[in-house]
């Protein structure tokens, strides 16, 4: 009986340290994620920007509007000439 009730202090007096590192907030926790929030909000030019244009959005172009933009697309963006080489990525740190 002796030898149970060592093992199980033991095991309380560990569950209680254990549980004690969950109970407090570290001030890094308590910040978290206000960094991308902020982040966000400061690359936001308008943040109504939506509410304002609620009658221009994309969905509601009339055919007009969209042979524009294809035309633009197909002018400009599209032009194999103007890619002067394939784009290489790397990543991951050392020389190739």
């Amino acid at each position: 009986m002796e030898y149970f009730r060592k093992y199980i202090g033991i095991g309380l007096i560990a569950a209680m340290v254990a549980l004690t590192g969950c109970a407090s907030q570290s001030p890094t926790e308590a910040d978290y994620g206000n960094s991308v929030r902020n982040m966000v909000r400061s690359q936001t030019a308008n943040p109504n920007a939506s509410i304002q244009n609620k009658e221009r959005t994309a969905n509601k172009g009339d055919g007009q509007r969209g042979e524009v933009v294809l035309e633009g697309y197909r002018d400009v963006a599209a032009k194999d000439e103007q890619v002067g080489r394939d784009l290489i990525i790397q990543m991951g740190a050392g020389n190739q």
